[in-house]
């Protein structure tokens, strides 16, 4: 399985999350943003040369979600980051899970392409969260029969598991859709 998430402990390069907001003092403080024509777009990623303290710059717009920054796992190079600091307002929570999903591949049928950076835990970032997001994603993978993949009733199971509750009532209607063909992911994503 993909790895998405570095150890804790990772000697990971530091990646800053740049807002349109903060762009200016970052250009200021980075000429080389300034001379590449570095926008803070959304999912737009520079690498910055030499040893400076900070390795690269992520894009994420206005800030409006976490997922403005989840091109950085297939937009940095490959290896470990560490993201210095989130704009606020974003949950770390749901900020890493952004950045996990950014680089997932559906890799069924071929190889991914590259194998996608991965970042060290955020601060505040709940742990059980973050243990169920890749593999949440990749237990689908088979399809919702569960073929060459996790079924339903696993991924349900496991879930439980992490999060030390039963939620049979709530979750029955969602596992029927997904047994009977209905693969939104929403329907798992709103319990998880």
């Amino acid at each position: 399985m993909t790895e998405y998430f570095a150890p804790k402990d990772a000697k990971a390069r530091p990646a800053r999350i740049v807002t349109s907001a903060a762009l200016d003092a970052v250009k200021s403080e980075f000429p080389h943003a300034a001379r590449t024509g570095f926008r803070a777009e959304p999912g737009e990623v520079l690498v910055l040369p030499g040893e400076a303290a900070t390795g690269a710059l992520i894009g994420a717009g206005e800030a409006r979600s976490p997922f403005d920054a989840a091109g950085a796992a297939t937009g940095l190079p490959e290896g470990d980051w560490r993201i210095e600091a989130l704009p606020g307002g974003w949950d770390a929570t749901q900020a890493q899970i952004a950045l996990a999903l950014g680089g997932y591949a559906f890799t069924r049928y071929r190889e991914p392409a590259r194998t996608p950076a991965c970042f060290a835990p955020l601060d505040g970032a709940a742990q059980e969260a973050l243990l169920l997001a890749p593999e949440g994603v990749g237990a689908f993978e088979g399809g919702a029969d569960g073929e060459d993949g996790a079924g339903v009733d696993e991924v349900l199971a496991c879930d439980r598991e992490v999060r030390g509750d039963d939620r049979e009532e709530r979750l029955a209607v969602d596992r029927d859709r997904l047994h009977e063909g209905d693969e939104s992911f929403g329907l798992l994503a709103r319990h998880v």
